[in-house]
């Protein structure tokens, strides 16, 4: 299912100003930087579409070339070139240009691709910015458009909440990290970004973060919403992290 928010018009506004860094320079854009080993394939402008198309793809059809500008996330360049399939989503797409920047330390779920599609109304072109979901298909969507007539942007969300995990348990000359997560990230997905930012080795099943109360503490779910639950802490309250196994 190609799924996709379309935004209204004040929003587009205030999202043009954001994208206006990777649209002011297109029609002389820099090169993109080298191969990868991800699960998506990163590559040169350089590269054509015959070898794009023709690694880790038995069938073709469903491979294709992605552009995402990324002036917004990373100044100094301006795109990266990806061999995606139809089965890829936005999620793998952002993971894939997060890891080729060695963003390792930022969550994810921050991070948002729009699709601007181009369309012609009696001899006049129409913008519109559509803010993809997570689990969309670029490709797909992209095939959905003539040639050229749609672009992909990588962005940062401006909804993030600061959110303040205790870790002394785990490290006596800490007390605490402080992340800005999305509202959709887990506590699964926090885990994982802490022990990334700790450099620690192991399963974010072997850890669990809990809500410490007065005289008790209370596990939270590994799908519950960390920055729900931060918003929602008493002055007495605090969430740590903590080793299970």
């Amino acid at each position: 299912m190609l799924k996709y928010q379309v935004r209204s018009s004040a929003v587009l506004n205030q999202n043009n100003k954001l994208l206006k860094s990777s649209t002011t320079s297109l029609h002389s854009p820099s090169p993109s930087v080298s191969t990868s080993n991800e699960t998506l394939h990163v590559h040169n402008r350089s590269n054509s579409l015959t070898s794009l198309s023709s690694i880790d793809s038995s069938d073709s059809s469903d491979w294709g070339v992605l552009k995402v500008y990324t002036g917004c996330v990373k100044a100094d360049t301006e795109y990266k070139t990806l061999k995606v399939s139809t089965s890829h989503t936005v999620k793998n797409v952002v993971q894939t240009i997060l890891n080729k920047f060695r963003i390792l330390y930022r969550d994810p779920n921050l991070f948002e691709i729009f699709m601007e599609v181009r369309t012609r109304i009696r001899g006049h072109e129409v913008k519109n910015l559509l803010l993809l979901s997570s689990n969309s298909r670029p490709l797909e969507l992209q095939r959905c458009h003539p040639v050229n007539m749609s672009r992909f942007f990588l962005t940062i969300s401006q909804n993030g909440v600061l959110v303040r995990i205790h870790d002394y348990l785990l490290n006596p000359q800490s007390n605490y990290k402080s992340l800005m997560l999305s509202k959709l990230t887990t506590c699964y997905e926090t885990i994982a970004l802490l022990l990334a930012m700790m450099r620690v080795d192991g399963s974010p099943e072997e850890y669990r973060l809990s809500l410490s109360l007065m005289e008790s503490e209370q596990d939270l779910d590994m799908k519950d919403t960390v920055a729900d639950i931060h918003m929602a802490l008493e002055p007495h309250q605090k969430i740590i992290i903590r080793r299970v196994c």
